[in-house]
Order: structure tokens, then C-alpha cells, then sequence
């Protein structure tokens, strides 16, 4: 959990060097609970569950699936409203 506990300064920080050894690359592994990290900040996504790979791919890709969200991944924030809007606009 790199950014637990971080103000909005710090976390950003924290991030931007993640960022910068990515580019320079190095190969980050963030573990994590935070989805909206993820989505943000990760290429691609391994998800473990009672020790055992459960899910791997494109972080867009598995985040996307109702079935990550029913293994109790929260679907990311930003992600969600794009949907819900979605959903409304062709409730209309």
C-alpha cells in the first residue's frame, strides 16, 4: 500500500516516482486495495484471493468485469460514474 497514509501532497509524490521508475524501466509491483490507484496508475492488474491467482490481464480490461466486483473489488470511482451516466442516458 504505497499511498496508505499519505496526504493528497505526499501521495502524489509517492506516485509520480512509482512513475518515474516505470518509465526508466523498472518493473513496479504496487499491492493494494485501492482500485482507483489501479485504474489511475497501473498497466495491468493480478488478483490473488484465498492465495490463488484468481484474475490477470489489462488493468481496463479486469476492472471492467462485474466479475472482478463480485470477488469484492470495488469498481474504480471514475469508472462507476462514467457507467451510472451511461445507464441514465439510456434509461431516456
Amino acid at each position: 500500500e504505497p499511498v496508505a497514509q499519505l496526504d493528497a501532497h505526499g501521495r502524489e509524490l509517492a506516485l509520480a516516482a512509482l512513475a518515474a521508475a516505470a518509465a526508466g524501466g523498472a518493473a513496479v509491483l504496487v499491492a493494494t486495495q485501492n482500485s482507483d490507484l489501479v485504474a489511475a496508475s497501473c498497466s495491468s492488474v493480478t488478483l490473488l484471493a484465498g492465495g490463488r491467482l484468481v484474475r490477470q490481464g489489462p488493468s481496463g480490461e479486469v476492472l471492467a468485469d462485474p466479475a472482478t466486483w463480485a470477488l469484492g473489488i470495488a469498481e474504480p470511482a471514475e469508472q462507476r460514474l462514467a457507467r451510472l451516466l451511461d445507464d441514465i442516458g439510456e434509461a431516456r
